[in-house]
């Protein structure tokens, strides 16, 4: 034992591996197989989930107390709750139903270690005036912008748009904590690519068995959620009924999750090599696979971006001459002789992971439902009450939130919209489904002409789908309201105005800026570019998705743009430039 903890002390990157890994073994399998196992009713269930959650966390933080890790311990909590969409709603299941995303009153598991680093950093005077970059006086600007939007906005929730700029505030403040722990060395970017990567195949592990069983786990309170749509994979003859997301809440959350990481999980392959290189390696794969499984077309077009991204990167940095020697290999003949397995390996993931991407599938597009109660039902858990997926049809409702017998197209504001749902019919692209890009094409329409109508302040954080009713966009399945726009780029036009689209376009290229820095001045330039290409991933995934309004997606991405900055400003103060990529710093 003494030995172990030897071992574990020996380094950051050692000592997070094994917090990250006992935390995440903990909540993705201890939880929910002593819930499951031990629990009745759903009342019985919550208490035995919430006695065996409490008795993990306690677990952990002995752990880290005897590594004296407590510090980097809260850290990697905070990084790996920040993908699990555990919370605990503070409204009734009615309010939430008018709701898109992860807004409203809730208190999510995340923010306890998150609270905890800001009286922790406030307590050292970290958060003094001098110590603010331009990015987070951007990002700051963004979220006041965001604020003015829903208070001078023409939107008809000012609520819904408030709690937008709550959660876009909680985003800021974990910016600014991650960005200082990387400053200080409390934590690294490279410990936290490592965590999220943990994190990841903690959530495909969890995924794999929802589709063993076909249905869910019933752990719907720790973030569990299951959308229903048959799929079929003609060339194996097989077919599957379940979209899975891990435990972050939702598909595509699992999906933007996944681009953030893959990356890093290579670069971890890379930096480790060996036993625990090829685990990472293999874990990549696995999260790729997954990733096709949640059948989001707009996920396998950005992770072909991804890869694109990473290979005109790694050529350039070679080009330039400014690449560390992460493969310790003169040439690719070199590489062959001395590393064959190595290279079988990486040939054979390679092969697998684009394979997995582009095969094809069918379909259904029918009786499409989250089987979940993450921000929407505080009293009954759906996932305990579902054996198989809901009727194929169900009438939907149209009610503005005030007066359920009005129809909202008899108060219709904006034009009426024909034939926009059947645009790209005739459109087709291998192996890729274009059936829901005439609806993708409709909400894109209506949010510029919502644009085109409010310039200055938009009409608040999260209101589209409220406007959206009056210009006759269908509703939701079993839901009174239509969904969330699908694209961040028109969904900031639309509810934050111009300004806000800006400001918050500025923010990001501002990261993007000095992760450019990093590379070119050789700072572990492929650590910095797998940090980038999931970046690029994520973002151009966002043109066909709305995670602004989910925690579990946004979160993560500000915690792996605030280490990016953090670590390329702590090189540029330091004078330290690693060219090696090996020091783990």
């Amino acid at each position: 034992m003494s030995a172990y903890l030897a071992r574990t002390k020996s380094t950051p990157f050692a000592t997070t591996a094994s917090l990250s890994v006992l935390l995440v073994t903990g909540l993705v399998g201890v939880v929910p197989a002593v819930t499951v196992a031990l629990a009745g009713g759903v009342a019985s269930k919550l208490i035995v989930m919430l006695i065996t959650l409490l008795t993990v966390g306690i677990v952990y933080l002995a752990v880290a107390y005897v590594l004296d890790a407590l510090r980097i311990g809260t850290y990697v909590a905070m990084f790996v709750l920040s993908t699990f969409a555990a919370n605990v709603p503070l409204a009734g299941d009615q309010y939430f139903r008018f709701i898109p995303g992860s807004l409203g009153p809730q208190v999510w598991l995340v923010q306890a270690p998150l609270l905890l680093l800001v009286l922790w950093l406030a307590y050292d005077g970290a958060f003094t005036r001098d110590s603010i970059t331009r990015i987070e006086l951007t990002f700051a600007a963004f979220v006041t912008w965001s604020v003015f939007s829903a208070l001078l906005g023409s939107g008809p929730r000012t609520d819904i748009a408030l709690y937008f700029s709550w959660l876009q505030f909680q985003a800021f403040v974990l910016f600014m904590v991650v960005r200082r722990g990387v400053e200080r060395e409390e934590i690294t970017l490279p410990t936290t690519v490592l965590t999220y990567a943990i994190a990841i195949v903690g959530h495909v592990a969890f995924s794999v068995a929802q589709l063993w069983t076909q249905k869910p786990i019933g752990v719907s309170y720790l973030g569990e959620s299951i959308a229903w749509n048959p799929v079929s994979y003609p060339l194996l003859d097989v077919s599957n009924r379940v979209i899975v997301s891990g435990l972050t809440g939702h598909g595509y959350v699992l999906v933007g999750l996944v681009l953030l990481s893959f990356p890093g999980m290579l670069w971890i392959a890379a930096y480790m090599g060996g036993r625990y290189g090829s685990m990472s390696l293999i874990g990549a794969v696995a999260a790729a696979v997954i990733l096709r499984l949640t059948t989001s077309d707009a996920g396998r077009g950005a992770f072909l971006i991804l890869l694109v991204s990473l290979a005109v990167g790694i050529l350039l940095i070679f080009k330039h001459g400014n690449g560390d020697q992460i493969f310790e290999l003169e040439n690719s003949r070199t590489m062959v002789a001395k590393h064959r397995n190595q290279a079988a390996l990486y040939a054979l993931s390679f092969v697998v992971t684009v394979t997995s991407i582009l095969f094809p599938s069918n379909k259904s597009n029918t009786a499409i439902e989250d089987v979940s109660n993450v921000g929407s039902n505080p009293t009954t858990s759906p996932a305990e009450n579902t054996q198989g997926p809901p009727p194929s049809g169900s009438e939907n409702v149209s009610t503005n939130g005030s007066n359920p017998t009005t129809s909202p197209a008899e108060n219709t504001q904006g034009p009426p919209l024909s034939g926009t749902t059947e645009y790209g019919g005739d459109l087709s692209v291998p192996f890729f489904n274009l059936k829901n890009l005439g609806f993708r094409f409709q909400q894109y329409v209506v949010g510029l002409d919502i644009f085109r109508r409010n310039p200055m302040f938009g009409i608040g954080g999260g209101n589209y789908p409220h406007v959206a009713r009056e210009y006759g966009v269908q509703n939701k399945l079993h839901i009174p309201i239509p969904h969330a726009l699908h694209n961040i780029y028109i969904m900031l036009l639309a509810e934050t105005g111009l300004p806000g689209f800006l400001l918050y376009f500025l923010t990001v290229a501002l990261v993007c800026h000095s992760g450019l820095r990093s590379i070119i001045d050789g700072n572990r330039p492929y650590l910095h570019l797998s940090v980038l290409a999931g970046l690029v991933a994520y973002l151009s995934f966002a043109f066909f998705a709305h995670p602004l309004d989910k925690l579990t997606a946004l979160f993560p991405f500000w915690a792996f743009a605030a280490a990016l900055v953090g670590d390329h400003r702590r090189g540029v103060v330091t004078g330290e430039i690693d060219m090696s990529g090996h020091t783990e710093r």
